[in-house]
């Protein structure tokens, strides 16, 4: 078992596009002008944000990506293939207890995420990573499908 952590370059990502699992391609499709999948994770290029490419046993399994959006603030992006069960819990853990700590050191005091309303699996994994729903989009995507905003803030986090 292993798990590679490192970029992944465009080319990675666009071959991850096909075999996202059913989820992470409505979210995407539902905020993205094209209706290509290949088109969707442009905005996870490494060369845009802050991001982390999953490899287990060489393949592309999942990616997180944080784009800082004005001083202290980063928004958070996380798509995965069907096949990143088998490596979940080292990349959750990875994410939280690397990724989290080097962008507060980065300067993020505060952190977002878009989730489709109905993707009850990102939104418990979002809350073992610390992030709380903190309002409801109805009608946010482009066919009218409703999202929740789900936060993260260090200072409180820090208090608690």
């Amino acid at each position: 078992m292993t798990l590679d952590i490192r970029q992944a370059s465009l080319p990675e990502l666009m071959a991850l596009a096909p075999g996202l699992r059913d989820q992470d391609r409505a979210e995407l499709a539902a905020t993205s002008f094209s209706d290509q999948p290949s088109d969707w994770l442009t905005s996870f290029d490494p060369a845009a944000c802050y991001q982390q490419g999953y490899f287990w046993h060489h393949e592309l399994v999942a990616v997180c990506a944080a784009q800082q959006t004005h001083p202290g603030h980063y928004s958070l992006g996380f798509v995965a293939a069907l096949s990143w069960l088998a490596a979940s819990k080292p990349i959750s853990l990875h994410i939280r207890h690397q990724v989290k700590p080097q962008l507060v050191a980065l300067g993020m005091r505060r952190a977002t995420a878009l989730s489709l309303a109905s993707h009850s699996q990102a939104h418990r994994w979002m809350g073992f990573l610390g992030m709380r729903q903190e309002a409801e989009l109805k009608s946010y995507g482009k066919n009218g499908e409703d999202f929740l905003i789900f936060g993260l803030n260090i200072e409180q986090q820090e208090r608690a």
